[in-house]
């Protein structure tokens, strides 16, 4: 389910990057501090039948945007990625999804780390 209050959000996720949208990324649900988001094997087919290794990479940095939104919002703090490593345990032969979640501690947590690195 998504949330009123992050409407624009899945809309954004899903269609402010071309290629994204191609690929045709959905959000399935998003409320305070959770994310969860499909991608399809249509259109992310690779030379051997399985799902597209840059697809499945930009699935979990597009989550990793989507995460932070639903988790700090964007007013005070803006993602950017700095560096991403990507570890892919075994093919994709259907449709995928990821989905993640912050506590209200981890959220804080980083929050507070935010703080120190915009001071250091």
């Amino acid at each position: 389910m998504i949330e009123e209050q992050y409407k624009d959000v899945a809309a954004l996720v899903e269609s402010s990057i071309q290629i994204v949208k191609q690929m045709g990324l959905k959000v399935v649900s998003i409320r305070d501090r959770h994310v969860k988001l499909t991608m399809p094997l249509k259109n992310n087919i690779n030379h051997v039948g399985t799902m597209y290794a840059g697809s499945l990479c930009s699935l979990g940095e597009i989550m990793g945007g989507a995460i932070f939104i639903a988790s700090f919002g964007i007013s005070k703090y803006y993602p950017l990625v700095k560096n991403v490593q990507i570890r892919y345990r075994r093919p994709a032969t259907t449709d995928i999804s990821v989905e993640t979640a912050l506590s209200e501690d981890q959220a804080g947590e980083q929050k507070i780390a935010f703080q120190r690195e915009l001071t250091a």
